[in-house]
């Protein structure tokens, strides 16, 4: 089974190296790479009043030197654009016995949203809300991390048939 096992993953990391090279061929991206200069300068209206962000790091010339090459190939959209609906957690009541945790739903943190998928192992449980709009997550919605440096932005899908709960640092999303 650790022979198996050790094959598979191997065959999987190279799958996924595959995936993506093609991807980054297809969009133009293959031998991108970034710019040395970390600094712009931008008038007040083709930045703040034109973006809506005031944070320096959405300046950064590496995005608007991706962003062109995207343009030639895919149709870009705001990711707000898409959603009809768009809410960050709320701080769950978190069940403290063990034994009760079957009364409850498993929380979903920003260590659980992990680059592509979330994973449900070693979340604390917290009750249902009991609120006239409770915030839960259902199979298919987007998860996305809030906060937090480095994982900030890091988003997936939320695969399980079982609800749960985001906490206040990860956002969810859903399209009717």
């Amino acid at each position: 089974m650790v022979i198996e096992y050790i094959e598979l993953s191997q065959k999987s990391k190279k799958l996924y190296q595959q995936a993506e090279e093609l991807l980054l061929s297809e969009l133009g991206l293959q031998d991108w790479q970034p710019p040395e200069e970390t600094i712009t300068v931008k008038s007040f209206s083709d930045s703040f009043l034109s973006s809506g962000r005031f944070d320096a790091e959405y300046y950064q010339p590496k995005y608007d030197r991706l962003i062109e090459p995207l343009k030639e190939k895919v149709k870009l959209t705001r990711l707000g654009d898409l959603l009809t609906f768009n809410q960050r957690g709320k701080q769950p009541q978190y069940i403290q016995d063990e034994d009760n945790y079957k009364l409850g739903l498993p929380v979903v943190n920003s260590k659980h949203v992990r680059e592509g998928e979330v994973i449900l192992i070693d979340n604390r449980y917290a009750y249902f809300p009991h609120t006239n709009d409770p915030v839960t997550i259902q199979t298919d919605d987007v998860l996305i991390n809030g906060t937090g440096v480095g994982t900030i932005g890091r988003s997936a899908p939320y695969l399980y048939g079982q609800k749960a709960l985001p906490d206040n640092h990860v956002t969810y999303n859903f399209e009717n």
